[in-house]
């Protein structure tokens, strides 16, 4: 997550940095009004506001993930067996996740994929994460009585 944040805020910081500038005068240039760049300004901190409500949006993702996995932890303690393979899936799950992201964009550079990357980024990982706690979320609703295939999750009456 820290490297998510990172790779933000020096995104967040490179925007700044061309922004901060005077843009250098030309024949070219001199079509472009005062007003116009204030607009592309104004629209470049709105996408980086949004940027930052996708990354709070996929931390408060993780965080439910991570309050599931453990609320699952700890109503079957006692099954020792049960609580290492699902610790080992979780892990292996984490892995499988990043390594989706890698196989969606393989090009590591942030910048190759355009201003929207982190955005993108984050709304896969929030996907992820929803649906791997709503799988999660199995072993603490249960499963119906009678179903053949319930395996490990406990039993409803």
């Amino acid at each position: 997550m820290k490297s998510y944040l990172l790779t933000a805020v020096a995104i967040l910081g490179l925007f700044a940095t061309c922004y901060g500038q005077e843009p250098k005068k030309s024949n070219k240039d001199s079509n472009i009004s005062a007003t116009g760049i204030q607009r592309l300004m104004d629209l470049q901190i709105e996408a980086m506001k949004e940027t930052s409500r996708n990354l709070s949006s996929l931390e408060a993702s993780e965080k439910t993930l991570d309050s599931t996995f453990n609320a699952v932890l700890k109503e079957y303690a006692k099954d020792s067996l049960f609580v290492s393979r699902l610790t080992e899936a979780q892990g292996l799950w984490k892995k499988l996740r990043i390594a989706d992201l890698k196989a969606r964009f393989p090009v590591e550079e942030p910048l190759y994929y355009g201003q929207v990357y982190l955005d993108c980024v984050y709304g896969m990982l929030k996907s992820e994460n929803i649906n791997r706690t709503k799988f999660l979320n199995q072993w603490l609703v249960g499963i119906k009585e009678g179903d053949v295939c319930a395996g490990s999750l406990k039993l409803i009456r």
